[in-house]
């Protein structure tokens, strides 16, 4: 699920809170009806508690969740990135050509190389510029 983003509207019932996002993100297979079935499945293994879930999804993904009372929404929270599909992990796989052969990079290692071919152009350029003043 991409990251969700809690919205704070009009004073509220404490125990509210709506989780909204962007229906697509970290996994091709992260939907609506499969986050509330995490949220769902955390709440029956006793991991949270909730008091009911609300799909009011339509352009955006908006997802209300409502707390029991005596249970703290900033702990439900946590709970839900902890222990639910509302935070996922992204792995990135880059494959660029280096040296005439496919290499997988990390994005530091990509920002690296980009960064030291950008520093030899310009070293080139100045050279170039630096040649034409002289000559």
């Amino acid at each position: 699920m991409p990251t969700a983003k809690q919205r704070q509207g009009p004073r509220q019932d404490p125990r509210e809170r709506r989780v909204h996002g962007p229906d697509q993100g970290a996994s091709a297979t992260t939907t609506t009806d499969s986050l509330i079935a995490s949220i769902e499945d955390a709440a029956r293994k006793g991991k949270l508690k909730v008091k009911s879930i609300n799909d009011f999804t339509s352009e955006e993904v908006e997802i209300e969740i409502k707390c029991p009372q005596g249970v703290d929404a900033e702990k439900l929270v946590d709970a839900l990135y902890a222990f639910t599909d509302c935070e996922v992990t992204i792995t990135s796989r880059i494959v660029v050509i280096k040296e005439n052969r496919p290499v997988e990079l990390t994005v530091s290692e990509v920002l690296r190389e980009n960064t030291g071919q950008l520093v030899r152009l310009l070293k080139l350029e100045l050279e170039l510029k630096q040649r034409q003043l002289r000559g």
